[in-house]
């Protein structure tokens, strides 16, 4: 047979094998990149987890290193709650990936349960208050979470008591 004498049938059979193989090719390409995406996705949520551990580490440290001067301090901590503000705000708008979400809210649970164990950081977070809309994600984020953080409390306030009575005894 000469290829000058193919009937249509057969040129259309030649297009329906050229296609099938375009279409397993294009499906191997895609698998891989779908594959790329996820591990490119995974790095991005690994970055972030790291992003937010450290900011979140260097506004605690400041907070910390600022405790002999009040102003500083004020200052240091109402950054700090302004950071925790944000980060509410991306877990209550659901604009985290899993993993940050995760260590994030664990963070801001146990964060917001030690400030309301310790009376001169409640005292702060009074002070930082300027408006109704003050710390609004925040307070939303600890509604949502109520159960959470009074055990955290609970537990705290048991462990300074036990840290006291250590302390206590001759």
């Amino acid at each position: 047979m000469n290829v000058t004498t193919w009937d249509a049938t057969t040129w259309a059979a030649i297009s329906a094998v050229a296609a099938a193989v375009s279409a397993i090719v294009t499906l191997f390409i895609a698998r891989a990149n779908t594959s790329e995406t996820r591990t490119a996705n995974r790095s991005a949520d690994f970055s972030n987890c790291m992003t937010v551990v450290a900011s979140l580490s260097e506004a605690q440290r400041r907070v910390f290193i600022a405790s002999d001067n009040p102003i500083r301090r004020t200052f240091e901590f109402r950054e700090l709650l302004n950071l925790m503000e944000a980060l509410a705000r991306l877990i209550n708008d659901g604009n985290m990936t899993p993993s940050t979400q995760k260590i994030t809210e664990d963070f801001l649970v146990e964060a917001w349960a030690y400030l309301h164990v310790d009376p001169a950081l409640q005292a702060l977070i009074t002070q930082s208050v300027t408006g109704p809309d003050t710390y609004r994600e925040l307070l939303k984020f600890a509604k949502k979470r109520s159960s959470r953080i009074a055990g955290l409390i609970e537990a705290y306030r048991q462990q300074n008591a036990n840290q006291t009575q250590a302390t206590s005894v001759p």
